[in-house]
């Protein structure tokens, strides 16, 4: 009887046992939480804040710092004037701000002088911007 328990113990390998009788009992069950859960969370939150949907935005864009534009396609933008809150769900595309001259019509004096500072100083030649933004803020007046 004894060579046969040192053979099994050498077949199972001697180490440490994975279950059975004595070993230890999981304390508690791990619930894996889905990403649908999350949304969930965050549509009743949303709802508490009183927001509604603002239809027929068809695109909406983030200038970032970094010479970088947020591009959302036709997202879901929801509105609530009493939080001061806007949110803009959907999938951005990443992209140069230079990919993105059709956003140049949709900006203010501003915001277009700010531009021109920012390519200015991306390419280097901030003599020939410079002198190029005032003749192209003659033209809008």
């Amino acid at each position: 009887i004894l060579a046969a328990r040192e053979r099994l113990k050498a077949r199972m390998g001697g180490g440490a046992r994975v279950g059975g009788k004595g070993t230890a009992r999981r304390k508690k069950k791990v619930v894996h939480k889905s990403a649908s859960s999350d949304d969930k969370k965050l549509q009743a939150n949303l709802k508490r804040l009183g927001v509604s949907p603002m239809p027929q935005i068809e695109q909406v864009n983030f200038i970032c710092k970094q010479d970088k534009v947020l591009q959302f396609t036709n997202p879901k933008v929801q509105f609530s004037y009493q939080a001061n809150l806007t949110v803009v769900s959907g999938t951005p595309q990443e992209k140069d701000l230079k990919d993105c001259l059709d956003l140049l019509p949709s900006l203010g004096n501003a915001d277009m002088q700010k531009l021109m500072k920012q390519i200015a100083a991306s390419t280097g030649d901030g003599a020939a911007a410079a002198s190029g933004a005032p003749s192209a803020d003659d033209d809008d007046d």
